[in-house]
This record gives structure tokens, sequence and C-alpha cells, in this order.
């Protein structure tokens, strides 16, 4: 015998996310169905075990009973653990957490759609006796508005159109806010109308399949670079890009900076054969326009730069928990890129001084582009040549 009894409804949507949580954990349950139209669940036997009215209800095995589904489905996975059906880190759980709460909150507007089909063809057929007799058993103002809508006064079309609208701009409101949080220079220097209208072409395109949001914007870049009608298109591509790479810099893997002691430990004799590995939150990054500096003034009142071309080099990259950028000049931009790419030092350090620059490469400024870097974690490791 089943240890769970599910009081569910087939139509039901709260009910679907239950039926599937336990499906996925292979939980054999009581299957109790609840017949919505007829308003079962405004029954006294139902509201003697569950005052609310409402479905699903799960009756655990010592006779406790648990309802709304998010909450189910969290004590299910909590209870039966194997698999796995939310984010295994906290910031994850609040993610999703957030998300419940927020399609919970756009119920109304489903019910707009959902109650005109098989529920509102019952209602309307009731005597006022008994709508009012059936009315005064549900414990919920609202869902006894939406009873009375239903059988009484049908949504029209234009209401329908309105909730379909909340629901489009609910959602949108949503990933705009995703994207924004990623891209908040880029949606400065287009401005709000043109990064709204943005958004909407690009989740056309790439559409969320995630249960978070926080990836949403990985392929903004290489859309931004197909809209021939964005304004300052070039610019925003550079932007994009920069702003993406600082995205992955700060979801990137830990992996702990060289130390002191292991570069003291590394013989003269053998730095020249020697290679360094970057650490995992680091990205080099070469641009036309000055992207970097641009972003500086995003949450400042002063002007933003002038957008004029202008090659700029820069190093994004995650030290102590924060993510951080450093302005390059041309030569430390190819040197740390000769190391990155795993040429060894004396290679890169040749690679870099057989060149013409202007001004001229000096070995005070190899000094300080080393000291920096190491002072500031961008590698974890050498490696010594057998």
């Amino acid at each position: 015998m089943a240890a769970l009894t599910l009081y569910h409804g087939w139509r039901s949507s709260a009910s679907r996310r239950v039926r599937l949580c336990l499906a996925e954990k292979g939980l054999a349950f009581e299957s109790k169905v609840i017949d919505l139209a007829k308003m079962e669940h405004h029954s006294p036997e139902f509201l003697k075990l569950n005052p609310n009215g409402v479905i699903p209800l799960l009756i655990l095995e010592d006779g406790r009973a648990l309802y709304e589904s998010g909450t189910i489905c969290e004590y299910l996975d909590e209870t039966w653990p194997d698999p796995s059906l939310r984010p295994a880190d906290p910031y994850g759980r609040a993610l999703m957490r957030n998300w419940i709460r927020h399609i919970d909150g756009l119920i109304g507007n489903l019910i707009i759609f959902n109650w005109v089909h098989g529920m509102a063809q019952i209602a309307q057929k009731w005597t006022d006796a008994e709508l009012a007799e059936r009315l005064a058993r549900v414990p919920s103002k609202e869902r006894r508005e939406a009873w009375l809508r239903t059988a009484r006064q049908p949504y029209t079309e234009e209401e329908r159109a309105e909730a379909r609208e909340r629901l489009k701009t609910a959602l949108l409101d949503r990933m705009e806010e995703a994207l924004a949080a990623d891209y908040p220079a880029l949606k400065k220097v287009l401005g709000d109308d043109e990064f709204m209208r943005m958004v909407e072409r690009y989740v056309e395109v790439y559409p969320s399949r995630s249960y978070t949001l926080n990836r949403l914007g990985d392929h903004v870049p290489e859309f931004v670079a197909t809209l021939d009608d964005l304004p300052k298109k070039d610019f925003c591509c550079d932007l994009a890009r920069l702003e993406y790479s600082l995205t992955c810099v700060f979801d990137a893997p830990e992996t702990p900076p060289l130390s002191e002691d292991a570069v003291r430990a590394v013989p003269q004799e053998a730095w020249e054969t020697a290679r360094l590995k970057p650490i995992e939150a680091f990205r080099l990054l070469e641009f036309d326009y000055p992207a970097s500096r641009y972003l500086g003034f995003v949450d400042e009142e002063n002007p933003a730069p002038r957008l004029a071309r202008k090659k700029t080099w820069v190093v994004a990259y995650r030290h102590e928990y924060r993510v951080h950028r450093l302005d390059l000049s041309q030569p430390a931009y190819e040197l740390l890129s000769a190391l990155a790419s795993g040429k060894t030092v004396g290679d890169a350090i040749v690679s870099v001084m057989t060149r013409k620059w202007r001004p001229a490469v000096k070995q005070s400024n190899l000094f300080e582009w080393f000291r920096d870097w190491m002072a500031e974690g961008l590698f974890q490791a050498v490696e010594l040549a057998r």
C-alpha cells in the first residue's frame, strides 16, 4: 500500500507539478482525483483535510497534510533526495524559489484562459441559488470572484487579451531584468526602449531552456553582431563581448593563485623554459573601442567618454572573490597572450622584445608587468621543463 496519498486534478497545472516530481522520484502514491468543475475541493469532506480548499494536497504516512505544489515538491526532494530535482547550491535554490513565486503570482491570468473551458460550461448552468450555495463554501475571496465571473460574467476577449499581455510582459520583464544585470553598459548606451526591443528579439532566437536565467545572456554578443539596425552597432559588439566575459569570469571555477613561496622556489635558471598557467577566471580581450573605459562610467553621473574608435586591450579576472579589469598596452597584451597560449616565459618575452613598439618596451616594463600580474593572482601554476 502506498505511503503517500495525493489529492489532485488531472487538468490542474499545480497538481501536474507534483505528479511530475513523484514520477521523477519513482514514488508510489494513492491517487484521489478531485473534480474541480463539481467543486469537490470545496466540499465539507475536503475542507476538513485542507481548509484552504486547494489542490494538490499530499497526505503523509502519519496523516499530516501538505498543500501548495512548490512546498510539496521541496518536501519530496528533501525527504527523497535521489535524484535531486533542485539546484545543488544555495544561490541556485534561491533563484528557483524566486521563479516559483513569480509564476504563482501569475495564476490569476491563467484562470482567465483555463476556466473558459470545462468549468465555465458547467458553472453557467447553475441556478442563482446553486451558485450562491457553492460560493459560500469557497474560502478564498479571489476564487469566489473567479467562480462568479465564470458562471455569470464570462471574461471578454479584451480581458483575455489583457491577461495574455500581462503574462507576456511579466516574462519579458524578468528576462530584461536578467539581461540588464549582465549587460548594464549595453543597456545604457542603447537606452531603455531600444534595449527592451533587443531583448524581445533575442529571446525569440535564444529562448531560455533552463530553470534559471543566470546564463540567459550567453549568446548576446553573437546576436548583437547580427543586428544591422542596432544603433552604434560596432561599439555595442565590443561592449557586449566585454560584459559577457565578465559574467564568465564571475562564474568560472575557483583556482588558487600561484603563491609567493611557489614563485621563489623556482630556480632562476629554470624560468626561461618554464610555463605559466593562468587561473580559470581569466579572459584576454581586444577591442576596436574603449569598451572598458565606457563600462567604468556606467554607474557614475559624469558623461560617458566619446565613442571614437581606438584599439584597446584588457584582461578580465577574478581576484579575492571580486571581478576586475586591467587595461593593457598592446605589448603587455601580446606577452600575456603568449604566456596564456602555453609558450615558455623565454619564448614569450622574445616574441615581444623582437618587435618594434612605440614607445619601445624596456626590461623595466617587463619587470613591472610580471610583478603586477603575480600580485593580482593571474596565474595558478608554474610548470617547469623536464
